[in-house]
């Protein structure tokens, strides 16, 4: 773990992830024992589990989710696991709501970031994050506004140009390759 912290605060993160990874291997291999373990022993392996697992969400949040698209769904799957040991950990419901905004999931992370902003009202990275989450909400629908008053205007102009048959479409077609469009990954988590 402490490894990877290091690695983490020096921007390392695939190398952090990777040793949060070989962490995690070495709990599960002692929990795998769990029939030789005493209670307290299990409960410090539990404890141990935690942070690996959200320092390992941390990582996938802070690398490119493009170059390896599974990575945001093995986060969402450590997230489970962390939230499994500690069901009201909010740091947990903290990476899992940063996950959901990153998959697009943008009512879902509104819904969790609020969630977790009436739990923890003096949390100020959860307001932060709140109020940045709804910027971009409010900016992504903004641009997708404007680009569908312009896609109307265009047909509405070629209708009343006298155009017809098929041309909307074509127009339309057209449009979409020289309009930037604002694209999110769904991936369900």
């Amino acid at each position: 773990k402490e490894a990877g912290n290091a690695l983490l605060n020096e921007g390392e993160f695939e190398e952090a992830s990777a040793k949060y990874e070989d962490g995690l291997v070495h709990v599960d291999f002692d929990d795998f024992q769990r029939a030789e373990l005493l209670d307290e022993h299990r409960a410090l392996l539990q404890r141990a589990r935690l942070p690996l697992l959200l320092n390992s969400v941390l990582c996938a949040l802070r690398m490119n989710p493009a170059e390896q698209p599974t990575r945001l769904v093995t986060a969402e799957a450590r997230c489970a696991e962390a939230l499994a040991i500690e069901p009201h950990n909010a740091k947990a419901r903290f990476r899992r709501a940063q996950l959901h905004a990153r998959a697009g999931e943008d009512e879902r992370a509104l819904a969790l970031l609020e969630a977790l902003c009436t739990a923890h009202p003096a949390e100020r990275a959860f307001r932060a994050e709140l109020h940045a989450h709804a910027e971009r909400m409010r900016h992504a629908r903004k641009a997708s506004d404007a680009f569908w008053a312009k896609a109307l205007k265009r047909q509405a102009a070629h209708a009343d140009a006298g155009g017809g048959g098929g041309a909307p479409a074509e127009q339309a077609a057209r449009d979409a390759d020289e309009e930037p469009c604002l694209t999110l990954s769904l991936i369900h988590i």
